[in-house]
This record gives structure tokens, C-alpha cells and sequence, in this order.
């Protein structure tokens, strides 16, 4: 006689139910195997995203930084830093790029209006600044090529910038102290943020961006001649499939200029997110194995509990043996039974980890990301425990001799 996949369920439960003590130390272990692995993939996948939307939020892949290897410290023959006419001398020549970005930060003796003052620096830029940046102004206007032609003392300030010099005063119009000279704020720039979470802290990653206060390059340089050394600076390429390309020309163009010694690095965020999902796949499978150990243990303590309850149930077995039910029959409810505990445990599991994910990243500062393919697999993964470690409970209930067991008390 078969039996029904919905009486099997049925049964299980109702066997669930008459044994709660039995049940709840059963699936303990799946529980806490599944929630081990929402916790621990979750911390994983949210510092991944967070990652790799600072990437994007920094200049995307197309992005590539280049400074000074203060590593090297031999003598070179000439002067480290490059003046700014110098640098785009050599970097117009190479092909793919799209931007380059060779601001200056320069430090004054004040920066104010009226009685308020701001930190004492400003950034010098040119209008590729804005494009690397992808920045732009809220109220106002921007730079314009008549004000970087005629090296005009304009300025651009940012929120936090605006709120510390003016207060509630319309900035546009008017005329800020920077140093010994006197600049006109034409705009406003957009508001900067980024909401990020790590063991350095959490909060506006981007922050420091609305202190800043920019002026042209060329009106800076006019203020300020001395103050044109550039070290570091950032370029954007055409498209991220030639950025390893110009990474590679760029810096080879800058130590050539050193007899070819390695006075300048460059790293890309290409590299950088490479970097992560290798250093990923690495933790996830290590995170996964342990995972996986907790599950086996879990299977293992279900694979001993269901050989109990076959024990127990032996009488109960002869009797759907003698009146028509196959092994196959026997084999399936008992394996099923075993599915449905794992998977219960697995979905408790699944609750119990998402909310200890949300107490864990709180408590340690991280970020998380609870995904519905990790709920999938932690899902999967408890029920195959039920598969693999039903398998010989089952056997045995199948195996065992009708006669036999009709006689058992």
C-alpha cells in the first residue's frame, strides 16, 4: 500500500509535535549550521557591495590613481614632483585617455569671511577635475573656459564650506580672504555623500569633499607661483577595457623621465575590484566548509535520532510492510520525514541568521547583505544534510525483515 507525499508530511508532523523535546534537539544543529552561514555570507556579500559601490562612487573602473613610490628612496636625477604644464606635456601623447585630473592642494595662511574661517586649503583644478569627480554645482554656476583663459579669482565652495563661512547668507557674489588675496564664490557644489560602514568607522565617507572650497588651476598658480608641484593626481580612461593599457604607458612615460627607476606606482580600481572578488571567492569557501562542518554535525546527531525512532517504530513498520507497502514506500517516508526536519531547522535557521546578521553587524561595525540567493543556498544546503544523512535510516527501515518486526514489542 503507498503512501501519499501529503500523509508523509502529515505524519511527520503530528510525530513532531507528540516528541517537542526530541524535535527541537534534532534540528538545533541545522539551525544553527544555516544561521552560521547567513551570518558569516552575509558580512561577506555587504562588505563586497559596499566595495564595490565605493568604486563606483570613486571614478567606476575606468579610474586610475598615480603617485609617488615613496618606497624608492634613491637618488634621482631631478626633483620627484612634476609641474603641472610639465605633466600634461607628457600624458597628451598617450592614447586612451579620456580625463586627467592634476589638481593641486594648497595650504594658505587663512581662509575666511568676515570673522568665519574654514580649514586653510583650497584645491586648484582644471575642468577635468569635475569630469573624474563627476561633480557638479547645486546653485550657481560652473567654472567656464573664459575664467581658466584669464586666470579669473572665482571660487566654488561646498555645503559644509558655506554653512561654516556664511551661515545663512546667499554665498553667490560674494568675495572670500584666501591668503593675501580675494576670491568670488560663483557656485555651490553638490552635496557629496556616501554611507559607509567598517571597522574605520561609519557614517559620510565623502564628507571632507563638501568642506572643500576649488579655484582654477591657472588663477592659483597666479597667487600662488611656487605652489605648482604635482605628485599625485588620477585619470580616467575612454573605457575600462584600456585602462590596464594606460595604466601600463602612463607609468612607463613617468619613470622614464627617472632613467626608467620605479619613482612612480599606479594602482586602478580595476585591480581593486579584482582584488576583492579573488579574496572573496577564497572566504567564501573557506566560510562555506566551516558552515558546512556545523551541518554535518547537525546531520549527523538527525542521522542517530531518526535510527531511534525506526527502532521505536519497528512494530509500526512490519505492519505497512504486511499489508501491502514496498520497501521503496518505507524508504521514502522515513528519507522524506528526515527532509522535512532539515528543512524546517534550515528556515528557522534562515530567521535566527538574519537577525543575528543585523545584531553582529551592528556590534562590530560592518555592513551586511542578506541576499535571496544566500537564503536559497543555506536553504539547499540544510535540506541536503536531511538527503545524505536519511539515507541510511531509511535503508535500515526498509530493510528491516516483515516477520521480524511484526514480533517486536
Amino acid at each position: 500500500m503507498a503512501i501519499s507525499f501529503r500523509e508523509v508530511v502529515n505524519q511527520s508532523l503530528q510525530d513532531f509535535w507528540a516528541k517537542k523535546i526530541r524535535t527541537i534537539v534534532t534540528v538545533m544543529g541545522i539551525i544553527l549550521g544555516t544561521a552560521s552561514i547567513i551570518i558569516v555570507m552575509s558580512i561577506v556579500q555587504g562588505s563586497i557591495k559596499q566595495t564595490t559601490q565605493w568604486i563606483e562612487e570613486t571614478g567606476g573602473l575606468k579610474k586610475i590613481d598615480i603617485y609617488i613610490n615613496w618606497e624608492y628612496n634613491q637618488v634621482v636625477n631631478r626633483k620627484k614632483e612634476f609641474e603641472y604644464l610639465e605633466l600634461k606635456k607628457l600624458l597628451r601623447p598617450i592614447q586612451g585617455i579620456e580625463s586627467i585630473d592634476l589638481n593641486l592642494t594648497v595650504w594658505n595662511s587663512t581662509i575666511k569671511y568676515g570673522k568665519n574661517d574654514v580649514a586653510p586649503w583650497y584645491r586648484a583644478v582644471d575642468s577635468d577635475f569635475f569630469k573624474v569627480e563627476d561633480w557638479s554645482v547645486q546653485e550657481g554656476r560652473m567654472f567656464s573656459e573664459y575664467d581658466y583663459k584669464k586666470s579669473n579669482q572665482v571660487a566654488l565652495i561646498g555645503t559644509n564650506a558655506r554653512k561654516n563661512l556664511f551661515g545663512s547668507i546667499n554665498p553667490l557674489g560674494k568675495r572670500i580672504q584666501v591668503g593675501d588675496n580675494f576670491v568670488t564664490v560663483v557656485g555651490i557644489l553638490e552635496y557629496r555623500e556616501f554611507l559607509g560602514q567598517s571597522d574605520l568607522g561609519q557614517g559620510n565617507w565623502l564628507e571632507w569633499k563638501n568642506d572643500m572650497i576649488v579655484i582654477p588651476i591657472d588663477t592659483s598658480l597666479k597667487m600662488n607661483p611656487n605652489r605648482n608641484s604635482i605628485g599625485n593626481f588620477t585619470i580616467l580612461t575612454q573605457d575600462e577595457s584600456l585602462t590596464e593599457s594606460v595604466q601600463a604607458k602612463v607609468e612607463k612615460t613617468l619613470n622614464a623621465q627617472f632613467n626608467n627607476k620605479p619613482v612612480y606606482r599606479t594602482s586602478s580600481n580595476l585591480e581593486r575590484r579584482e582584488e576583492i572578488l579573488k579574496n572573496s571567492s577564497k572566504f567564501n569557501i573557506i566560510f562555506y566548509f566551516i558552515s558546512a562542518i556545523s551541518l554535518i554535525v547537525g546531520g549527523i546527531v538527525i542521522m542517530n535520532i531518526m535510527l531511534a525512532t525506526i527502532k521505536e517504530r519497528t512494530r509500526e513498520i512490519g505492519v505497512r510492510m504486511s499489508i501491502g507497502g514496498s520497501k521503496f514506500d518505507i524508504f521514502m517516508q522515513f528519507l522524506i520525514q528526515t527532509v522535512i526536519i532539515t528543512t524546517l531547522g534550515g528556515i528557522i535557521g534562515v530567521f535566527v541568521g538574519i537577525g543575528l546578521s543585523s545584531m553582529v553587524a551592528q556590534y562590530v561595525n560592518v555592513s551586511i547583505d542578506v541576499t535571496s540567493q544566500l537564503i536559497i543556498i543555506a536553504l539547499l544546503m540544510s535540506s541536503g544534510v536531511g538527503l545524505v544523512f536519511g539515507i541510511i535510516p531509511s535503508w535500515k527501515a526498509c530493510s528491516l525483515n516483515p516477520v521480524t518486526a511484526l514480533r517486536t514489542e
